[in-house]
């Protein structure tokens, strides 16, 4: 059966180990859906001097409803140091397997030829240098939005997709990241600074 044929093909390349569970792969699928549907270029806006914030009650409140109303700090860390892992980790034909395996044999449908299937996707996926988070992000991807078993170039297509997304991803969450802690250094120099001083009335000579 197509099942025994992929179990078999993902096990032998593992040399007969258990399955490796891919939730550590799948660790900025878990981030990125925990952070949500987020315009992250709006938290990016250019922090202030203090010395401004200090001048300006209205900065000062827009700044700090800036860092009040952006992802958390943590979240946005981890995101950075799980994306830019993912990125720096070598192809594994081991996980590759696993993951193609997987989309595979969710589809009630099968290729007409399975192993040839299996193998040159296998293949090509590791050839073109796809990373194991990557690829089982994609292989994720495409069971949650097919119906139908991929052809090879769609499957290499979203792997290209989720490694664009991903380093787009580091990139943008460390902007946002850095602006929060320069926001967040104003506003504390700025609430410590001692208030401007007030300009003298005129009075008319009086």
């Amino acid at each position: 059966m197509t099942n025994e044929i992929t179990t078999a093909r993902a096990r032998s390349l593992s040399r007969n180990s258990a399955l490796p569970n891919l939730d550590r792969q799948l660790s900025v699928e878990v981030l990125l859906a925990r952070l949500g549907q987020v315009n992250m270029i709006s938290f990016t806006t250019s922090i202030p001097d203090a010395s401004f914030l200090a001048r300006n009650s209205r900065e000062l409140q827009r700044v700090r409803e800036q860092v009040d109303a952006g992802p958390d700090a943590n979240l946005l860390l981890s995101l950075v140091e799980n994306t830019t892992d993912a990125l720096q980790t070598d192809p594994d034909p081991k996980v590759t397997a696993v993951a193609v395996a997987l989309l595979f044999d969710s589809r009630a449908r099968q290729p007409a030829n399975p192993i040839t299937y299996l193998s040159i996707l296998c293949s090509d996926l590791v050839r073109l240098g796809f990373q194991p988070a990557v690829v089982a992000a994609a292989c994720q991807r495409l069971r949650e939005t097919t119906a139908f078993i991929p052809e090879i170039c769609e499957v290499i297509e979203a792997c290209r997709k989720v490694q664009l997304q991903y380093r787009a991803t580091a990139r943008m969450a460390s902007l946002v990241l850095q602006t929060r802690m320069e926001a967040v250094a104003a506003i504390r120099e700025a609430e410590s600074l001692p208030p401007p001083a007030r300009k003298p009335r005129d009075c008319g000579g009086w």
